[in-house]
C-alpha cells in the first residue's frame, strides 16, 4: 500500500458508509447488485455483484467487494436475513472489485482458483494503490486479503444444497462459475456482463466467447453477471449473448484499425459505436480495452507501428 495515499485518506472525511439491500432471487440465494459504472468516488467501487447462499448448513458467500468497508456492510446485511454462520467464501477471479472484501470476513475460510491465488498474492498491492486513487476514503483501512485456498471444478453438498464450480478462461486466465443446482442458478462472475462494457486487462478475447458458447449450454433459470442487471427464466441467456456480441464487434473493430494503421488516439477520439456507446461504463472501458488489446494487434498486423490519420 501507498503509504502518502493511505495518509492522505486517513486525514480527509470518511466515506459514507455502503448501503447494501440483498435481493432475493431464488428461495436460497441473494445478490447486492451494484451500478453499472466505473469506479469512482461518488459510488465507492459499489459496481460489483456480490452475493451468498443460505445453505442451511452455513452460509457462502460469493465474492466480497472492493473494501474493507464494503465487506462489513455485506456481513450486516447478511446477519439481518439469517443466523446461520458463514461457512465458506469464494472469490470468482484476482480483480480487486471482486476479493477485496475478504479482510472483513475473518473467520471463514477464502476459496479461489489457483491461478487467481497467485494473481492476488502478486498484484494485491498495486490493485490496492490503484483502488485508493479512484475511489478515495471508502477504501480507508482496505489491505489485500488473498484466499487461502484453491479450488478447482467440481462440486460438493453444503447444507442442503449442491454447488457445482466450473472453471473457464478468457476474461481472465480462469474464471470460476458457481451453479447452484437445486436453485437453477449460475452464478457467472466476469465471465458475463449485462447492460455494462466487459473489461479486458486479461482478456484473451477468442477464449472468452468460445467459453460463453459453453456456458449457453449450461441448464439453468436464473443468471447472475458480474456486473449488471440479472437474468431469468426466458431472458436468461441474453447478457451471454449481449456480451458475445459486445466482445465480437471489439475484437473485429481493433483488428480492422490495426491493418490499417489506425492511431490509438484517434480510436479514442472516435469513441465506441452504436449501439455499444451506451453501454454502462463508457467510454471507460472500451479506452482501457484500446491500451489492453490494441498495441498487441498492431505488433502482429504491421510489425512496428505505422500510423495513419483519418
Amino acid at each position: 500500500m501507498n503509504k502518502v495515499v493511505f495518509l492522505v485518506l486517513l486525514l480527509s472525511s470518511l466515506a459514507q458508509a455502503y448501503s447494501l439491500k440483498p435481493i432475493q432471487i431464488t428461495e436460497h440465494v441473494y445478490v447486492f447488485q451494484g451500478r453499472t459504472e466505473h469506479f469512482s468516488r461518488d459510488n465507492q467501487g459499489d459496481i460489483v455483484n456480490t452475493g451468498f447462499v443460505v445453505t442451511g448448513g452455513g452460509v457462502v458467500i460469493l465474492d466480497t467487494g472492493p473494501s474493507l468497508k464494503y465487506g462489513q456492510a455485506m456481513l450486516d446485511a447478511i446477519a439481518a436475513i439469517t443466523d446461520e454462520p458463514i461457512v465458506k467464501i469464494i472469490n470468482t477471479h484476482h480483480h480487486p472489485d471482486h476479493y477485496f472484501g475478504n479482510q472483513a470476513f475473518e473467520a471463514a475460510p477464502t476459496f479461489a482458483t489457483a491461478s487467481n491465488q497467485s494473481q492476488m498474492q502478486t498484484n494485491g498491492d498495486g490493485y490496492a494503490d490503484g483502488l485508493y486513487y479512484l475511489v478515495g476514503s471508502a477504501m480507508v483501512g482496505t489491505e489485500p486479503a488473498p484466499s487461502q485456498f484453491s479450488l478447482s471444478s467440481g462440486s460438493e453438498k453444503i447444507g442442503n444444497l449442491t454447488l457445482k464450480y466450473h472453471v473457464f478462461t478468457g476474461h481472465t486466465f480462469e474464471d470460476l462459475v458457481i451453479e447452484v443446482v437445486e436453485d437453477n442458478l449460475i452464478f457467472a462472475g466476469d465471465l458475463v456482463f449485462s447492460d455494462r462494457a466487459p473489461t479486458t486487462p486479461h482478456a484473451d478475447v477468442e477464449l472468452w466467447i468460445k467459453s460463453l458458447d459453453k456456458l449457453s449450454e449450461f441448464d439453468f433459470q436464473y443468471l447472475i453477471p458480474g456486473h449488471g442487471y440479472i437474468a431469468s427464466h426466458q431472458n436468461v441467456l441474453q447478457p451471454i449473448d449481449d456480451t458475445k456480441a459486445y466482445l465480437t464487434w471489439l475484437q473485429r473493430h481493433l483488428l480492422s484499425s490495426a491493418e490499417n494503421g489506425i492511431h490509438p488516439a484517434q480510436l479514442i477520439a472516435d469513441g465506441p459505436a452504436s449501439p455499444w456507446d451506451k453501454l454502462g461504463a463508457m467510454p471507460d472501458e472500451y479506452e482501457r480495452s484500446i491500451s489492453h488489446l490494441y498495441p498487441e494487434m498492431l505488433r502482429n498486423t504491421l510489425q512496428a507501428p505505422v500510423w495513419q490519420e483519418r
